[in-house]
């Protein structure tokens, strides 16, 4: 009992000594005024023309005190500093009589906004623990009296920090709103937004068609105006549960600068009708947005959504999750539905290190007729995917649901890592088209799993009218580039629209390896539904697929199936490794065109277009050293009754096949050509079977052609012994040794089918 007496009686003093505002004297009139409400007029300041200047003592207001500054309808800005050195505590109501004019509180010890603290201003609001308020022309206001304030009548443009300020100012809990159109700006040596736990009330900022401007300086300048510019060393700014609205018919500019952001729990929001929607505008030196924070720009009407912008000189981190569960996620969307609606607007993202974790989401949407934004992710060192929350794991992604297009994605980085199921998806389920992806990376990575899937680059397009979106293209700029674990870069369709293509140039290394339960790692194009599969074009210096990975064009419904380009230095197949362009539905299997500059090794591998129910297609190489088959095979045979066998040209300098056969055979239709033009075949015993075969069962059998580029071709067939040790040591001499094989039909002549993959180029 004595310590609740206690307890009342202190917090009854403390009451008594927060609800007080007194003059200091030095700009007009001294003493306290008297509450709870505190009329401020234009006589006990001091007035410059348009501008009022007030001086204060000490300046704090309980929950049912009221400070109302009034005067001249000429006034233009109200400015109040606090010069007693204690933090201004307000939890009352703030209150300008005066129409239109800009009501400035400055208190260099620090400003605490309490759960029951209030705005009733007509113009804009603006809250600060600077040293200085700087005017247009020069002049000068100064938070401290050691120091001589130069009074003029020009507008306050900067906040000045002069000496490390570490002064806060404090939303706690407090929801502060200003009159539609207008601004509100909070700037300090450490700003904090937070909720406020015994009222049960998050903190936040609310504005129609104005503009929020936040910053945290702790040595510098903030310009007041347009694109809030900053110089100096930033500070501490901190939002945790807390929220900013910026709203209307034209919503306004969110600005944030910092040293240091932290985004936790909160959410930031603009939302525009029927005119184009202000921008976010983040700046800082370390950028964390936590605990399934959420940031999203949205147009509903004609007018365009906002711009987002988050620039981070060390790094920009998304990681955390809410109490549900869900990550963090940031988007750009265009919601509107009718022939006028507007675009989403752009995301950039600019630091040395990004990282999207726990499920993270970053995305540009449209939802209707409007198009998708552009996503610009420009990182120096790195950009990283990881880990899930308890939907997804970290994504980014470019949805079209109707007629408007897909956005685009660019990648601008060193490394790029997608880690443990993390995903880049657009998609497209209307008649718009999916988005695009542009990469340019060093060095690309894929591999990991997560909600049981590898890791994906993927675009789709799922719509089923006849108007259907194309999918997008893909296009990855690297060095090196790696995929294992279940990952792909894919395309697909699923429905009518035609599947997007797919462009990777490695200028030294691309790896494709492993497989997660039955999703192989590779890079895909796939149809399922009516519409075609997109092209798959690979340049790259060094290519493996090993380990069951796979590159696949191919069709399992009604629409045809891709074709695969490739030029590379050196291709190597192993464990299983395949590329195919194979057919499973009714839709006839894609060409491959593979152009190497050195050879092609195999082993216990595969290159197909092999179909169940439609025509094979065509396999072309060149390879100017050998081709050298283990255990693999070659081939375009058709299960089909009707379908033909597609036709395999070889131009290799020479051929080894170790129990690998080249096949072009049908069963009802025709078998496939097979031409080769090369200075010998060298064979390993394949259990008395040929291993050069285009027959077919009931039609007519292809024809295999061996063309020699010299036209030596009286020196016969040479079949190896199967115990020959070593086929690199015959590789060694092969420049010595010209063989040929004539199976089937032997025809000298030069070879007449495609001899580049621009042969085999589809009609775009």
């Amino acid at each position: 009992m004595k310590f609740l007496i206690f307890y009342i009686f202190t917090y009854m003093i403390c009451q008594t000594a927060l609800a007080e505002v007194i003059l200091d004297g030095s700009l007009g009139k001294s003493g306290s005024l008297t509450g709870p409400n505190y009329a401020i007029d234009a006589t006990l300041g001091t007035q410059a023309g348009g501008n009022l200047f007030h001086s204060f003592q000490n300046f704090n207001l309980s929950s049912d005190e009221t400070a109302t500054f009034s005067g001249d309808a000429h006034i233009l800005n109200v400015i109040g500093r606090v010069t007693g050195g204690n933090p201004s505590h307000i939890d009352g109501t703030l209150r300008s009589t005066i129409p239109n004019a800009d009501l400035y509180l400055l208190n260099p010890a620090g400003v605490l906004f309490g759960a029951t603290a209030k705005l009733d201003v007509l113009g804009s609001f603006h809250a600060s623990t600077a040293d200085v308020l700087h005017l247009s022309d020069g002049g000068k206001l100064y938070t401290h009296l050691a120091q001589d304030s130069v009074l003029t009548s020009a507008p306050p443009s900067a906040f000045g920090f002069l000496n490390n300020s570490n002064s806060e100012l404090r939303l706690d809990g407090a929801q502060l709103k200003v009159s539609a159109g207008k601004d509100i700006s909070l700037t300090a040596g450490k700003l904090t937004l937070q909720a406020n736990v015994a009222a049960k009330q998050v903190a936040a900022l609310d504005t129609v068609g104005g503009n929020i401007h936040l910053a945290s300086v702790a040595q510098g300048e903030i310009k007041l105006g347009k694109g809030f510019e900053f110089s100096g060393q930033g500070g501490e700014l901190t939002m945790r549960s807390s929220r900013l609205n910026n709203t209307g018919d034209k919503s306004g500019n969110v600005y944030i600068r910092a040293g240091r952001f932290v985004l936790d729990n909160s959410a930031i929001t603009t939302l525009t009708a029927s005119q184009d929607g202000g921008s976010l505008d983040i700046q800082g030196n370390v950028v964390e947005i936590t605990g399934g924070s959420r940031i999203s720009s949205s147009s509903l009407k004609s007018g365009r959504s906002g711009d987002i912008s988050i620039q981070a000189t060390e790094s920009i981190t998304l990681s955390g999750q809410d109490s549900q569960g869900a990550g963090v996620a940031i988007s750009a969307n265009a919601r509107g539905t009718d022939a006028q609606a507007g675009n989403a607007g752009n995301i950039t993202f600019k630091t040395a290190k990004l990282a999207l974790r726990d499920g993270a989401k970053l995305g540009s949407s449209s939802y209707g007729a409007g198009n998708g934004g552009t996503i610009l992710l420009d990182a120096t060192e790195r950009v990283t995917l990881d880990g899930e929350d308890n939907q997804t794991t970290s994504s980014i992604y470019l949805v079209a649901t109707g007629s408007g297009q897909g956005g685009t994605l660019q990648i601008k980085t060193e490394q790029l890592q997608l880690l443990h199921g993390a995903s880049i998806a657009a998609d497209t389920k209307g008649s718009g088209n999916s988005g695009n992806v542009l990469i340019q990376a060093k060095n690309i990575q894929l591999s990991g799993t997560g909600k049981g899937r590898g890791s994906n680059i993927l675009t789709n397009t799922q719509g089923t009218a006849e108007n259907a979106g194309a999918g997008g293209t893909i296009e990855i700029h690297t060095q090196q580039l790696e995929i294992r674990d279940g990952g792909q870069i894919s395309s697909s369709t699923i429905g009518v629209g035609a599947g997007g293509k797919i462009t990777v140039a490695a200028t030294e290394k691309l790896t494709l390896s492993g497989k997660l339960d039955k999703y192989s790692s590779g890079i895909y194009s796939i149809a399922r539904g009516v519409g075609n599969a997109g092209l798959i074009v690979l340049n790259a210096g060094e290519l493996t697929v090993q380990e069951e990975a796979q590159i696949n064009a191919g069709t399992y419904g009604q629409g045809l199936g891709g074709n695969i380009l490739l030029q590379a230095q050196r291709l190597s197949l192993s464990q299983q490794g395949k590329i195919t362009a194979l057919s499973q539905g009714m839709g006839n299997a894609g060409n491959i065109a593979l152009q190497l500059a050195d050879r092609l090794d195999m082993a216990n591998a595969t290159i197909e277009t092999k179909t169940n129910q439609a025509d094979g297609g065509n396999i072309f190489v060149s390879s100017p050293k050998y081709l050298y088959l283990r255990n693999s095979g070659i081939t375009t045979s058709v299960e089909a009754q009707n379908g033909d066998g597609g036709n395999i040209t070889l131009q290799p300098n020479f051929v080894v096949l170790d129990t690998s056969p080249i096949i072009a055979r049908a069963i009802g239709g025709n078998g496939g050509n097979i031409n080769i033009t090369t200075k010998g075949i060298y064979r390993f015993s394949l259990a008395n079977q040929s291993p050069i075969d285009a027959s077919s069962k009931y039609g007519l059998d292809g024809v295999v052609t061996v063309a020699s580029p010299d036209g030596e071709t009286d020196e016969g067939l040479l079949v190896l012994p199967t115990n020959f040790d070593s086929a690199q040591a015959l590789l060694k001499n092969l420049c010595t040794l010209e063989h040929f094989e004539n199976l089937s039909t032997f025809i000298v002549k030069p070879a007449s089918y495609p001899r580049s993959p621009e042969d085999y180029r589809p009609s775009l």
